[in-house]
């Protein structure tokens, strides 16, 4: 298409050289007669006819293939989505772009397109303005280990300040967790907790848990029932440990990378113990 352009340009200077007149060659060439007079000039000026195009030409730069394969390394492991990976890029020192990123997954087969849109919540994003004015707790069972998993997580930076993997689930083993958060991390003001029996007393009565925190001097507070998004993080991080966390050989590993390495975009791709020490600091 180009070629075809710049020959007809030098058809319209030769036959300009040949004492055509300017409607004659506009009529013949079918463009207006105000650009056949404009490739004239440029060739009176002694401008070559292929340098003429003002298209500018667009090139794509070719992303790397060490890339190209981290890309696909960290999707395959933790099936980060494009700005989580662009991100995590960005802390290294490489500049990428989100779309790029997904182009990429795209190609090498690794998108898994939502059978149907994703419904969107609506909810209060809320959280405590410095680390340890309150934690989240609760019990999961983890059917791979046959064991239960407790996680206390600080509500403001989402750090796991203690974890612990026991063959029940029972009110002592949460306090023996909490015993180790407390002793690595300081005292909380509040803990937050479902209300489960391991945390409330089935007849209303106060609690064993309650009256250790007390004794500690921490305010006990629960979920309202029928509102699972009020310890929204703490199941968030139950999630991640399913989908992340779980091929890791120990529980320690699994916590110490989710503190000191992964990323997370609701703390503008920061580590939550990057975020619990410049609070601490601050």
């Amino acid at each position: 298409m180009e070629r075809d352009i710049v020959k007809l340009r030098e058809w319209v200077v030769r036959k300009h050289s040949q004492k055509w007149s300017l409607d004659e060659i506009a009529s013949h060439a079918q463009v207006p007669r105000s650009t056949c007079h404009r490739w004239i000039t440029w060739a009176e000026e002694g401008r070559t006819l292929e340098d003429l195009s003002r298209k500018p030409k667009r090139t794509r730069n070719k992303t790397s293939l060490f890339i190209v394969i981290e890309i696909i390394v960290l999707r395959l492991l933790f099936w980060w989505g494009p700005d989580k990976i662009k991100g995590w890029l960005a802390r290294q020192g490489t500049v990428i772009g989100q779309r790029t990123v997904y182009r990429i997954i795209c190609k090498y087969g690794l998108n898994r397109p939502l059978s149907r849109p994703r419904r969107k919540l609506r909810y209060i994003r809320w959280e405590r303005e410095k680390p340890n004015e309150l934690w989240q707790t609760d019990w999961k069972y983890v059917p791979w280990l046959n064991r239960w998993l407790i996680a206390y997580l600080d509500d403001h930076s989402r750090m796991i300040v203690a974890a612990g993997l026991y063959d029940e689930a029972t009110t002592e083993n949460a306090l023996m967790t909490l015993k180790e958060a407390v002793r690595r991390y300081g005292t909380p003001q509040q803990i937050l907790t479902d209300n489960g029996t391991q945390f409330v007393a089935a007849r209303g009565e106060e609690s064993s848990f309650t009256k250790a925190l007390k004794e500690t001097g921490i305010e006990h507070i629960t979920s309202s029932i029928g509102k699972p998004t009020t310890l929204g993080k703490i199941e968030r991080w139950f999630h991640t440990y399913d989908e992340e966390l779980m091929r890791y050989r120990s529980l320690e590993d699994a916590v110490r990378f989710y503190n000191v390495i992964r990323i997370h975009q609701s703390l503008g791709y920061k580590t939550p113990i990057e975020v619990y020490q410049q609070s601490q600091m601050s």
